[in-house]
């Protein structure tokens, strides 16, 4: 087991992700019950429960044609309830920050602190403000993320490693292709 330590400070691979869920849980989670539906959110709430998660194939299959399939799962899975999109905010950009963590480490070998400290840092940037209108990002920006960074990784894997080359570099294509399709026209 690999301990990455800092000074007084001593973190091992597994606690690592312990140590990102309760960032995730300080930074976006203490709002939890007091977050609602945002923005776009609304249509999308509204069209999920008396239309169906089906609508969303057909209303976006001009525009982005594999959008829809997203939504549809995401809907399929979740109730069109604040509190439980709100919550899978908080799950997506757990597993958004594992992800990172990961690419970066497949990226960058051997670089414990500088990966952990990048990671920390992507969890935390205050640049993106729309965590809070999670129905609509989630679906449309976070997922799609979330392929792109797992292609990422899988690049690094398959640069640093001649095993599994080219079957990694298929799935980092696979993936980075996932993460583009919500924007196709």
């Amino acid at each position: 087991m690999k301990i990455i330590a800092f000074n007084r400070l001593r973190l091992t691979e597994k606690s690592i992700p312990a140590l990102f869920a309760a960032l995730v849980g300080l930074a976006y989670g203490l709002l939890l019950f007091q977050t609602g539906f945002y923005w776009d959110d609304w249509p999308f709430a509204w069209a999920a429960h008396f239309v169906g998660p089906g609508s969303f194939i057909g209303s976006f299959m001009r525009v982005r044609p594999f959008l829809g399939p997203i939504f549809w799962l995401t809907t399929t899975l979740l109730p069109e309830t604040p509190l439980a999109w709100q919550a899978f905010a908080l799950v997506i950009r757990f597993l958004l920050t594992l992800a990172a963590w990961w690419a970066f480490r497949q990226l960058w070998p051997g670089r414990s602190w500088p990966t952990l400290l990048a990671a920390l840092c992507f969890l935390v940037y205050p640049g993106y403000s729309q965590h809070w209108v999670a129905f609509t990002h989630i679906n449309q920006e976070l997922i799609p993320l979330l392929f792109y960074i797992l292609s990422f990784g899988m690049t690094g894997l398959a640069l640093h490693s001649d095993a599994g080359r080219r079957r990694r570099t298929a799935l980092g294509l696979l993936l980075l292709t996932l993460g583009g399709l919500r924007t196709s026209r």
